[in-house]
């Protein structure tokens, strides 16, 4: 069986790939070479398409993922993480890291941003603008003062990309993910799962008196 290295979705980098099934066609002025190829690793399938043989150029379906999908976006679709009216934001941060591998930067900034938004709005309700909504989750607690200029410095990013066609790069958009992220975990993660630790915690027995 013929092998080809291949990016793969599911090991989040180049594998080798048992090759299932190829077409190759080719006339005068084109030529193209289909392949169904196969994680030698996790057996994941995709496909292949190649229409310049002189290149490495492949396009590949579905997409290469280029940053994984967190666990905790499932736990928060089906209640696991934050409680009924955070379910929606499975859905929202699904959907930005699909945008995200397929290299719509733009529709991920504003998905970001809008995630950002709605998790402030679920926890202290709506004071009117972003300025004054960050500013109160700041003073309930919620992050820090160093957090709230880096939150802002994400809603700017996604603001820009509304209003001002600003394009972000994929870096700009890794940044703004390891923002959003780390505002989940201090926000329904670690929280959670802290409590979940110290209920396996034997308590300090106190002397007798």
């Amino acid at each position: 069986m013929d092998q080809v290295k291949a990016p793969c979705s599911w090991c989040g980098r180049v594998t080798t790939h048992n090759v299932l099934y190829e077409i190759f066609e080719q006339a005068d002025d084109w030529v193209e070479n289909n392949k169904i190829i196969r994680c030698a690793g996790c057996e994941t399938v995709s496909f292949c398409r190649q229409t310049d043989l002189k290149g490495d150029e492949c396009v590949y379906f579905p997409s290469p993922v280029s940053r994984r999908e967190p666990d905790w976006v499932l736990e928060m679709h089906i209640g696991l993480v934050g409680g009924d009216h955070d379910a929606s934001l499975g859905d929202l941060f699904s959907e930005i890291y699909q945008a995200v591998n397929n290299r719509q930067y733009r529709l991920a900034a504003m998905g970001i941003r809008a995630a950002l938004e709605q998790i402030i709005i679920n926890k202290i309700s709506d004071h009117g603008t972003f300025f004054k909504n960050l500013d109160e989750f700041h003073k309930q607690g919620y992050i820090s003062l160093i957090q709230r200029d880096t939150v802002n410095n994400i809603l700017e990013v996604g603001h820009a990309a509304i209003h001002r066609a600003y394009k972000p790069t994929k870096h700009d958009i890794y940044v703004c993910l390891d923002v959003i992220e780390s505002v989940i975990g201090i926000i329904y993660l670690h929280s959670e799962r802290s409590e979940r630790v110290v209920k396996t915690v034997t308590r300090r027995l106190r002397p007798k008196p």
